[in-house]
C-alpha cells in the first residue's frame, strides 16, 4: 500500500521540486477561549524558468480560515470565494495569459492546497494565511496546538479524492527555520505555561504574556503550548451583529465521579508500524503498560497489534485477572515498531469482532501516530459497530482530524500526547471517561429566547468545555 513519509507544509512546483523556503513566522493571539493565528512563509524560485507552484498546509480541526494573501515581487494578491469550476477556469485563463494568479482548494479534512501560477525565475513569494479557532479546557488544562507538519497518511490518496498535485510530500533532510510568538491576554495570562514540544521564553507586558521559542527552531514538529489553571471558569462573550447580537457561551462541565466498579469490555488496538519507530512506540509501550495497571478484575480485555497485518494477544476477550494481565504485560513490555505498514482498518474490524464472556460496555482504545486517507468508510463502520472508541495520538505530528473524528462519531474521546507530555495522565483521563456515566440531553437556558442556536453535543465528559453560539 502506498505511503507518505512525515511531511512539512512546503511549496513545490508541479514536478515535485521544492521551492527554496527562506523562513516561517507565526504570530498568535489567545484571548478568552479564542485563538487567532497568522502564518507567513517566504520563498524564492531558485530555477531559471517560470514555475507553477503548489502549497499544501494543515489547519487544526475546528478552525476557520479567515484569509489568504500571496505577495509576488511586491504585488499582493488576496483571495475571494468563487464557485469551484468558475475559479478553476479563471485561474487557468490567468496562467495562459502569463499573469500571476492564486487558487485555494480544500484538499481534505484539515488540509488546504494553494496553487501559485507564474512564479518567475528568481522571483520571491510570500504566503500569508490567517485562521481562528475556539480553545477548550479539559479539567484544569488547556492545550494549544500549532500544526507545522502533516501527519503520516496511509492508503490511496487519489481514492480519497485528492488529485496528484495535492498529495503532500517533503524532505525532512533540510532545516526550515521557524519563528513563533504567541500573545496571551486576559485571565489566560495568569495560567501556568509549558511547552512539551519546544523550549520557550516569556515576557510580561501591559496586556498579558508574550510567549516565544527560546533559541533556534525548525519545521520538524508541531508547536504545543499548554496552560494550566485551577481557576478556569465558564464564560460568555457578546458582540453586535447588525441590529442583533451574537453570544458565545463557553461552559465547563463540572467534575463527576466515575464508577470504579463499572465493568469494561476493553479492546486495545496498538499501531506497531514502521512510522511508530522511536519516541512514538516508546509512548505506546508506556501507555499499554499503564492500561494494564488500571484494569479491574471485573473487566475483560484483549490487545490487537497491527502493521502490515494484525494479531491478537488472546483469541477472545479475557477476564482481567492477574494471570492474564501478567501474560499481556510480558508481551507488551517488549513492544517494537516492527510490523511494517499500517493496515489500520483491518485491525479495527478484527477487534470489533472479538467476543467476551463477561458483561461490560464494548469499548475500544486506539493508540497510533498515523493518518489514513480513506477514513470515511472506517468512520461509518465504527459508528455502526456498537463500540465507544477512545483514541490516544502519539508523536510529533499527531493525526488530529482522523482521531478526533473517530472518537466523536462513537461518543468517545481523543487525547493527543507529544513526546514530552505525560502519557500516564492522558491514559488515566481516558479510563476515567470510560467509567463515567454518559452525559446526554444537554440543555442551555438563555436569559431570553434566541433567534437561533448552534447544536449542543450529544454527549460530553466531566471537565470538558462546551461552546454554544
Amino acid at each position: 500500500m502506498p505511503t507518505n513519509d512525515e511531511n512539512i507544509a512546503i511549496l513545490k512546483d508541479r514536478n515535485g521540486n521544492e521551492v527554496a523556503l527562506k523562513g516561517v513566522k507565526v504570530h498568535g493571539r489567545l484571548h478568552g477561549l479564542m485563538a487567532e493565528v497568522e502564518v507567513e512563509q517566504s520563498y524564492v524560485n531558485p530555477q531559471d524558468i517560470n514555475i507553477e507552484a503548489i502549497y499544501t498546509f494543515p489547519l487544526p480541526l475546528g478552525s476557520t480560515l479567515l484569509g489568504l494573501e500571496v505577495e509576488i515581487a511586491g504585488k499582493k494578491l488576496a483571495g475571494s470565494v468563487v464557485e469551484k469550476k468558475k475559479s478553476e477556469r479563471q485561474y487557468e485563463d490567468a496562467i495562459t495569459d502569463g499573469n500571476s494568479a492564486i487558487m485555494l482548494e480544500e484538499a481534505g479534512p484539515g488540509l488546504y492546497t494553494v496553487s501559485v501560477g507564474n512564479l518567475m525565475a528568481g522571483e520571491a513569494a510570500v504566503i500569508r494565511y490567517r485562521y481562528a479557532m475556539l480553545l477548550s479546557w479539559q479539567g484544569s488544562l488547556l492545550r494549544f496546538l500549532l500544526p507545522t507538519t502533516i501527519a503520516p497518511r496511509y492508503g490511496n490518496a487519489e481514492a480519497a479524492g485528492m488529485r496528484p498535485h495535492q498529495i503532500p510530500s517533503s524532505s525532512l533532510s533540510v532545516d526550515y527555520p521557524l519563528e513563533i510568538k504567541i500573545d496571551v491576554e486576559g485571565d489566560l495570562a495568569n495560567s501556568l505555561f509549558a511547552s512539551p514540544s519546544h523550549p520557550i521564553a516569556m515576557d510580561r507586558g501591559e496586556n498579558g504574556i508574550a510567549v516565544h521559542i527560546a533559541g533556534k527552531a525548525f519545521l520538524d514538529r508541531d508547536f504545543i503550548l499548554t496552560l494550566q489553571s485551577d481557576n478556569a471558569q465558564s464564560s460568555c462573550a457578546l458582540t453586535p451583529d447588525g441590529e442583533k447580537h451574537v453570544a458565545l457561551a463557553s461552559l465547563r462541565i463540572p467534575q463527576i465521579s466515575g464508577d470504579a466498579n463499572k465493568p469494561l469490555s476493553l479492546k486495545v488496538v496498538i499501531d506497531c508500524s514502521g512510522s511508530m519507530a522511536g519516541t512514538s512506540i516508546i509512548q505506546a509501550r508506556k501507555a499499554a503498560l499503564e492500561i494494564l495497571n488500571l484494569l479491574q478484575p471485573q473487566d475483560s480485555f484483549n490487545v490487537t497489534l497491527f502493521g502490515n497485518d494484525h494479531k491478537h494477544l488472546f483469541k477472545k476477550l479475557m477476564p482481567a485477572i492477574a494471570k492474564n494481565v501478567t501474560t499481556a504485560w510480558n508481551r507488551l513490555d517488549r513492544l517494537e515498531a516492527d510490523m511494517g505498514g499500517k493496515e489500520m482498518e483491518a485491525a479495527i474490524e478484527a477487534a470489533f469482532s472479538l467476543g467476551s464472556e463477561t458483561e461490560g460496555e464494548a469499548t475500544l482504545l486506539l493508540i497510533t501516530d498515523g493518518e489514513i486517507h480513506e477514513h470515511e468508510k472506517l468512520l461509518l463502520r465504527a459508528k455502526n459497530s456498537g463500540h465507544r472508541i477512545f483514541t490516544v495520538g502519539v508523536g510529533n505530528a499527531v493525526a488530529e482530524t482522523f482521531l478526533k473524528s473517530l472518537s466523536k462519531v462513537t461518543d468517545g474521546a481523543c487525547e493527543l500526547v507529544a513526546p514530552q507530555e505525560g502519557m500516564t495522565e492522558r491514559v488515566l483521563m481516558q479510563f476515567h471517561r470510560m467509567r463515567q456515566p454518559i452525559l446526554s440531553k444537554l440543555k442551555i437556558e438563555w436569559p431570553s429566547k434566541p433567534a437561533w442556536e448552534t447544536d449542543l453535543p450529544k454527549t460530553v465528559f466531566a471537565g470538558d468545555t462546551v461552546h454554544v453560539f
